[in-house]
Formats: C-alpha cells, sequence, structure tokens
C-alpha cells in the first residue's frame, strides 16, 4: 500500500471519530472528500481519461429521463416498475429505454432490483423535484451550447479574458448581438425554467440573514423611530424582500423590488407591502437615500467596468454614512485548495530496519500526514464551476476579499465587512458604504 493511500484511510479514520464525536455539515463535507479522495487515489489513468471524456453523457442520460418523466414515475409508484410498465407510460421504444436505464442504473440515478425492474434512487428522488430537474434543463439546454463555444471562441479571441458582456461566447454560440439575459429573456420557456431553478435554489439554502445580523447592522443603527427602505435590485421575483419581510414583520418602511419589464411580467401579485418598481440597474437609482441597496448574485454575472457603471448610479442615490449596499455573492479564497489533497507519494523517511518499529513509524507518518490534510481547507469547487460559467456566459467573474475591495476602492465606495462564508463554499455577504 503506498503512503498517500494509507494516509487517505487514517485521515478518513480521523474524520469518522470527528463524526461520531459532534455531528456537522462542514465534517460530513470533509469525510466525503475523503472519500472521493481515495477513490481518485486508485483510479488507474485509463480510467480517468475514460471517466473524464464521457462524462457529458450522463447528463445527456438525465436529461432524457426528464424528459420522459422517469424519475417522477418511478419515484411515484409504490412497487418496482418493470420495463414494459415504463414501455406503456412512456411509450418509449423498449430498446431505447433498456439502453438508457442501464447507463442510469451505473450512475446510480435508478436502482435496478430485478432484470428489467426499478425503483427510484436517491438520485432519481432528487430529479424528480421541479426545481432540481429545471437546474439541469437550463443548464444543459441553455447553458450548453454557450459552453460548448468557449474554447473556440477563446482561440478566436488569442485567449485574452472576456470582459465585454455583448463580446462573449454567448453571442458566438447563439449568433446574436444581444446580453445573455436578452437572449433568455426572449425564450420564454427557457426563461421559465431558470426561474423555476432560481425560486427553487433560494428556498433550498440557507438565508443570508442567518449569518449577516441585519437587525444590528441595519435596524437597530437606524434612528429611532425611522422608517427603513430596503432595495431589492435586480430582484428577480422578489424572494429577498419577501424574507426580510417575513423575518422583521414588525419592520416600518418600504420593501422595494426592482428588476427588468420583462422579469415582472411573469410574477405572481407580491404582498401589498412590497413595491414592484421596473427598472434597470444601469440607469439612475430612483430610490434615493434608501438604508439599503441590495444585490444578490447580480455582481458576479458583471466585469468590473461593468459593475462601476451601476454601483455609480447607486452611489449617486446613497446618503454618506447612512446608506449600504448589501452584496450577497461568492467569496472566494486567494488560494484555491485542490479537491485532491494527497499526501506525496515519497515514502517518509523510517529511522529503523526493525519490521515492528518500521510499521509502526510508517503508521505514525500515515497518521501525520492524514491530520495534516484533515484540517487543509475544503476547495470551492462550484464558485470555481460558476466562475467559469460568467466567463462563458457573461464575462463575470466570482471575486476574492482583495478583488471586492479593490472594486469598491474605484467606485469611491468602502467595505466595512464581509458576513458568511468567504471560502467560496456558499455565498457570503459584503456591506458597503458611502463616506462622503
Amino acid at each position: 500500500m503506498s503512503p498517500s493511500i494509507a494516509a487517505l484511510l487514517s485521515q478518513i479514520d480521523l474524520i469518522g471519530q470527528d463524526l461520531a464525536v459532534s455531528d456537522s455539515p462542514e465534517k460530513q463535507a470533509k469525510l466525503r472528500a475523503a472519500a472521493l479522495n481515495l477513490s481518485a487515489a486508485l483510479e488507474p489513468d485509463s480510467d480517468i481519461v475514460e471517466r473524464i471524456s464521457f462524462q457529458y453523457l450522463d447528463n445527456v442520460a438525465i436529461r432524457i429521463a426528464i424528459q420522459l418523466n422517469l424519475f417522477e414515475i418511478l419515484v411515484k409508484s409504490e412497487k418496482p416498475k418493470s420495463l414494459v410498465d415504463i414501455f406503456e407510460i412512456t411509450k418509449a421504444d423498449p430498446i431505447l429505454l433498456r439502453r438508457l436505464l442501464n447507463h442510469l442504473t451505473t450512475m446510480d440515478a435508478v436502482a435496478q432490483v430485478g432484470k428489467d425492474l426499478f425503483r427510484p434512487s436517491r438520485k432519481s428522488k432528487i430529479f424528480a423535484i421541479p426545481h432540481q430537474a429545471a437546474a439541469l434543463k437550463f443548464c444543459f439546454d441553455f447553458n450548453g451550447p454557450v459552453w460548448q463555444e468557449t474554447p473556440s471562441f477563446l482561440t478566436k479571441t488569442n485567449y485574452v479574458n472576456p470582459t465585454d458582456p455583448l463580446k462573449c461566447a454567448t453571442q458566438a454560440a447563439y449568433k446574436t448581438d444581444d446580453h445573455f439575459f436578452r437572449v433568455m429573456i426572449k425564450r420564454p420557456p427557457v426563461f421559465d425554467t431558470f426561474n423555476l431553478w432560481m425560486t427553487g435554489y433560494h428556498d433550498s439554502r440557507a438565508s443570508w440573514l442567518d449569518s449577516y445580523p441585519f437587525r444590528e447592522r441595519i435596524i437597530d443603527s437606524a434612528d429611532t423611530g425611522e422608517p427603513i427602505t430596503f432595495v431589492d435590485v435586480g430582484s428577480g421575483r422578489g424572494h429577498e424582500a419577501m424574507a426580510v419581510k417575513n423575518r422583521f414583520p414588525g419592520l416600518m418602511g418600504r420593501l422595494v423590488i426592482q428588476d427588468l419589464p420583462q422579469v415582472f411580467k411573469t410574477l405572481d401579485g407580491p404582498s401589498s407591502d412590497i413595491e414592484v418598481m421596473p427598472h434597470d440597474f444601469f440607469s439612475p437609482q430612483p430610490v434615493k437615500g434608501a438604508k439599503v441597496y441590495f444585490f444578490r448574485h447580480i455582481f458576479h454575472a458583471f466585469s468590473n467596468d461593468s459593475c462601476l457603471k451601476f454601483l455609480a448610479r447607486t452611489r449617486d442615490a446613497m446618503t454618506p454614512t447612512y446608506s449600504r449596499i448589501l452584496i450577497s455573492d461568492w467569496i472566494v479564497p486567494s488560494q484555491i485548495s485542490s479537491n485532491s489533497q494527497t499526501p506525496s507519494e515519497t515514502p517518509p523517511q523510517l529511522n529503523t530496519s526493525n519490521e515492528r518499529d518500521l510499521i509502526a513509524e510508517a503508521a505514525a507518518a500515515a497518521a501525520a500526514a492524514a491530520q495534516a490534510t484533515r484540517d487543509a481547507p475544503l476547495p470551492p469547487t462550484f464558485a470555481t464551476a460558476m466562475d467559469m460559467n460568467m466567463l462563458s456566459v457573461t464575462g463575470g467573474q466570482e471575486r476574492t476579499e482583495v478583488q471586492w475591495q479593490e472594486l469598491m476602492q474605484r467606485a469611491g465606495l468602502r467595505i466595512v465587512g464581509f458576513w458568511g462564508p468567504r471560502d467560496g463554499r456558499g455565498t457570503g455577504i459584503v456591506e458597503v458604504v458611502r463616506d462622503s
């Protein structure tokens, strides 16, 4: 057994002991990462090439299954479904169904419990949920062509970092001069899928209000009895304004949601307490002197130059020292840790020739390496994937703390602090003030 594998086994054992004492999502994530690292260490080179080269077909299979409502069929059934049962419901060719189900079984997207007999797996249950299926549908159907075009686009631009939202892989893929979001809005079924995904995404994750002290920083810091105006800029369906309303039902003031008119065309009637205001945030901000201008997942869709343009509009509307910009976005570490915290393959230097002592020293070396990798930060896998996505679709980017600081300094603003995740594994909050 190689030293790295021994260390990984020791790491898994250490994390398992930690979990036995006190469970937490972070410890679970570390155990999962360690298990993946062990699997990667045992994977032959040829298998790595085959897995990465063919992994797109996993998405193809899931997408077909969603089209056929296959996951919903299995989840709603009280007993396993036969191939004949599935054929009678979907009317798809039984030969095609068997081939599709065979691959879905290898992915654990369905469970095969007998010859041509299937029941739902955990993944089946996940993708039977409409907003989870919408995530894959949107990324596969709409983002997919843009991602596919990106290598060719970068070749043609001599690998210049994209920053112009009208000169990205999006325009090349869809043969248009429109911005990514306008391309999406012009396709109502795509836009509906995106909104379904975003609604579910919002509802299934911890609220930014759990990590940001809104009462202390916003409500209590205002003058006694002064109404507070909260403006959700680029709000989409207004989830964040609703979250503030529900968390602080006695809050006095205005709750305003702003987005493009096309977005509000499909908006179900919001609460009467929420003011709907069609607005393009590149235009002058009509709400002056608000306590909060809130931006959720807006900045990452734009380059620094584009952000500076709408920041100038927001800054002009702010009351110095009073108003705040709150940004809910990823805060990426300045140094990215590898997902494979695998110790060196170099054998440890052992100081004895006695076999029993050799075993003991090797075990101690593995344990030390395991301790070091156990304590290493987890990689921000989704944040870096989202960064590549934004590079492709809008010329935007995810940012480190230093990059956030530099951007706000250029805008004539100052960052008061960062709250929430700052490791790129979740969205944090950046609080910004205008001093003068």
